[in-house]
């Protein structure tokens, strides 16, 4: 029996491992074709072992500016909903643990 929920438990991993290995990969791979040569970017097959270059971002940097004040502003912004969210949980979690605890047959 033991070995059995043993067995589900790993499936049930390597399930969970399979999907954010399948939905990271994409963004793991364009990550890094912006650190590539323009020409190594569409090289058939991909080379995964390359020397790094900045040249895409600081032509970004020249044309664009506003860019990074833009993204700057997208790695703010969810910081400050998961404080929040903490927040509320923290006043909540409490409340919850006191009405959870009462037993509600008998009234």
């Amino acid at each position: 029996m033991r070995s059995k929920r043993l067995a589900i438990g790993a499936g049930k991993t390597l399930a969970v491992a399979a999907i954010v290995v399948w939905s990271l990969f994409p963004i793991g791979f364009i990550v890094l074709s912006s650190f590539k040569p323009g020409r190594e970017i569409f090289a058939v097959p991909p080379e995964l072992f390359f020397e790094p270059t900045f040249e895409h971002y600081a032509s970004l940097w020249q044309r664009w500016p506003a860019f990074f004040d833009g993204l700057v502003n997208s790695l703010i912004a969810p910081g400050q909903r998961r404080l929040q969210s903490w927040q509320v949980c923290s006043l909540v979690s409490p409340t919850h643990a006191i009405v959870a605890s009462v037993s509600w047959k008998n009234r």
